[in-house]
Formats: structure tokens, sequence, C-alpha cells
């Protein structure tokens, strides 16, 4: 290099004479040009360096960046719009918290023990039509909410939406004799009510948002339910569903029920979240 360095007593410090500059130490040697420094700070002199341990050399005045610039707000996320998906979710939210008011009237209004009033409060369709209620006056507020836990109990309402129409179409033996009010009530709860909520999941989403992960949220409502009404039915000796009744099919026929209704809302689960992939994206409206 034309000139010798004269080393100083810090391995990673050296001094030059004019030419170049000479890098050594715990990290590779470098020569650099006359009049930069490597990785130093501010008020280096002329002809010495510190060198930096690791990292390759820069220039001790770095290019400067232009300032960030902010991305325009997609007007898609923009929550005043979807008049119709507001509209919508509104009024099954409105008709399921409706026919759970008018389910307690009409039971109130024809029995004088108010026993059968708490005996009601634990049947699926009522749990099945407050979740729905529930989801959908949120999402009346909000038609494109983003949230996994909301997402799992949207979840939850869609899976009890489908067992409710599943015990319907069974038919199970009804505890009571109903009147003509009571038919026309059960029939909103029952039917009318989780038809809508798989309309309106169908029609306006919103989509995508159920995934895998939120399978195991979404089953912890049923699952809180049976475990209310069993304990329920325990202390009061009211079984809306036989086949949760120990007493009547024994402990192996329960463990088989619960494991099949179990399994059963899984793979209900796993559908609606194949379907939420399948279908296309929405509300749109």
């Amino acid at each position: 290099m034309g000139h010798a360095a004269r080393m100083s007593s810090d391995p990673t410090r050296v001094y030059t004479t004019p030419g170049a500059t000479v890098r050594q130490g715990l990290a590779p040697t470098v020569v650099l040009p006359d009049g930069y420094s490597a990785g130093s700070a501010s008020g280096t002199p002329r002809g010495e360096t510190r060198v930096m341990p690791s990292g390759p050399a820069h220039l001790s005045a770095p290019a400067q960046l232009p300032p960030p610039r902010l991305a325009a707000p997609d007007p898609s996320m923009r929550t005043d719009r979807y008049p119709v998906a507001r509209w919508v979710f509104g009024t099954v939210g409105a008709i399921a918290l409706l026919a759970i008011l008018a389910q307690l009237i009409v039971v109130v209004a024809g029995s004088a023990d108010l026993s059968m009033a708490i005996n009601f409060l634990g049947l699926f369709g009522m749990t099945a039509a407050l979740v729905a209620g529930i989801s959908s006056l949120m999402l009346a507020a909000n038609p494109i909410r983003v949230s996994g836990a909301f997402s799992a109990f949207r979840m939850a309402g869609l899976l009890m939406a489908v067992g409710t129409l599943a015990m319907m179409a069974m038919g199970v033996p009804a505890f009571y004799t109903p009147s003509a009010a009571q038919v026309l009530v059960d029939a909103l709860l029952n039917v009318v009510v989780p038809t809508l909520v798989l309309g309106s999941w169908l029609f306006l989403g919103p989509r995508p948002r159920l995934s895998v992960k939120q399978i195991g949220g979404a089953v912890t409502i049923p699952a809180v339910w049976l475990v209310y009404t069993m304990l329920h039915g325990a202390i009061t000796g009211f079984y809306a569903y036989s086949y949760l009744n120990l007493a009547a099919v024994g402990a192996a026929a329960l463990a088989v029920n619960i494991f099949f209704l179990f399994f059963l809302a899984v793979a209900i689960c796993v559908a609606l979240v194949y379907l939420d992939k399948l279908l296309p994206w929405a509300p749109r409206a």
C-alpha cells in the first residue's frame, strides 16, 4: 500500500498514514480510501477509525431515505357502507330476541308454575336463538366485523342453528301439551329463526371469516349448554331431551350420546369452514 501502518494497543483501532486506512482486528481486514471511516460516530479524527467487530463497512454519511408514504384507506373497510346487510342482520337479531320473549310470555301465561319458564330457558332452541340474536345485532352495527373471537361466536350461532333444525326434523318428543299460540311460537323460535340465521350468512356472510382454529371456541357454547342441561336435570329431574337423562339411558349410552353430539358438532363446524372458503366474498351491499 506504499506506507506502513502503525498499530495501536487496541486491536480494533489503527493509525494510518495518508493514502489508505487499514481496518484489522476482530473483523476481516478491509482497506478503505482515505477520508472515509467505517461504522464510526461523528467526530472521529481523520486517519483514525474504530472498527466494529462484525458487519460490513458503511460510509459515515448514509444516504437520506424519503419519508414513508401512508397508504390510502381501503373504501371497502368503511363500516358506514352495506346498508342491506345492516338492515338484514338487524332484522334477524330483533326477530330472534322477540321469539325468545314470546316463548317466555306464552309459557308463563299458560302455566302458573314459574319453574316451567326456567325449564324453557334451558332449551337448546332458546340458547341458539340468544346466540344468533346477539351475533346478528353485532353485525348490524358492523357488517364487516373482523375478530377471531367474534368469528368463533358467529360459528357457534350457525352451528346451533343447524342443530335446532336437525332436532325439529327428528321430531323431538314434546314434554308438554302446546296450545295454538305455543305451536306458532315454537315454529318461530325453532324453524324461522335458525333459517333466517343460516340464510343471512349464506347471502351476506361476512366472508371469509371462519377457520379451523375457531372450532374449539365455537363448540364451547354448546358444551356449556350441555353441562348446564345435565346439572339442571340432575337437580330438578327435568330433562327436555331423554337421550341426556342418565337415569333413563344409563352411563354407557349417555357417554355414547355425548360423544356422538361432539363429533357431529365438529363435523358441522368443518363444513361451515369449508363453505366459508367456497362461497363468494360477502357482504357486497
